[in-house]
């Protein structure tokens, strides 16, 4: 079963065929910043589940993480933004 992405609009086919529905989602839900159980929340994921994928992502150099008090933050780098942008 995927997850059912609640975000503005679902990632590109080609995205989706390059890192899975999940992490392309990951990256879709991140043209906001958001922390770990936002991204889980967001997508219907667990939190260890998100931050397995932001994990992922932060090193293939795709999002960056800050940590926030009790909490991180995650953003997309400006290789995300132009891998989002090109699919």
């Amino acid at each position: 079963m995927f997850p059912t992405l609640a975000v503005d609009r679902e990632p590109s086919p080609d995205l989706v065929a390059l890192l899975g529905r999940t992490r392309a989602g990951v990256m879709q839900a991140l043209t906001t910043p958001r922390s770990t159980s936002e991204i889980g929340r967001v997508l219907n994921l667990s939190t260890s589940s998100a931050s397995e994928h932001a994990t992922t992502l932060r090193n293939a150099g795709l999002i960056s993480t800050t940590r926030r008090g009790n909490s991180v933050l995650h953003v997309l780098t400006s290789r995300g933004h132009a891998l989002l942008g090109a699919g």
